[in-house]
């Protein structure tokens, strides 16, 4: 069953669903775009020369580390700055991908890639300025993965 977007007639009717259906239709709405990044890295991977192996929301890159997405919803409370919030367990990975996006937004405007290393629980909440490490972890594309893949393939070589 598709979610749809509440309508002015609900309330006309006598209708008053359990849940506001909006957070459906946004839920669903982050749920394509993490599935549209997520593509989007195999396929960047790949042609940078990686082996990509694919379970679930979890991508193992040359058998060597794994990487996941999260797509991160933006809102603005009334009188605080802009706040991006995970609704969502992340997968159990070395690398775990937040991309920010507002709902309407034509794609992310940017990505967090925060190793496990550093971070040993996940934030579940982004904001517009974050402390240095955080914001040291802030990139415009996706291609710091391909880089990240291309230096651990010339890792591995030179210690295997």
């Amino acid at each position: 069953m598709a979610c749809q977007m509440p309508t002015a007639a609900n309330p006309l009717v006598g209708f008053t669903p359990a849940r506001n259906p909006r957070y459906a239709f946004i839920r669903q709405w982050l749920t394509h775009w993490r599935e549209s990044l997520t593509a989007f890295a195999v396929a960047e991977l790949e042609k940078g020369g990686s082996r990509v192996e694919r379970d679930g929301w979890r991508l193992t890159v040359d058998q060597t580390w794994t990487v996941s997405f999260m797509v991160i919803h933006g809102s603005r409370p009334e009188g605080k700055s802009q706040q991006w919030f995970n609704h969502r367990k992340p997968e159990n990975t070395d690398i775990v991908v937040f991309g920010r996006i507002v709902y309407g937004d034509t794609g992310p405007r940017d990505y967090f890639v925060l190793p496990h290393v550093l971070f040993p629980t996940w934030p579940s909440c982004i904001y517009s300025r974050n402390g240095p490490v955080i914001e040291g972890c802030r990139y415009p594309s996706l291609a710091i993965l391909r880089d990240l893949a291309r230096l651990s393939r010339k890792t591995s070589q030179l210690c295997g």
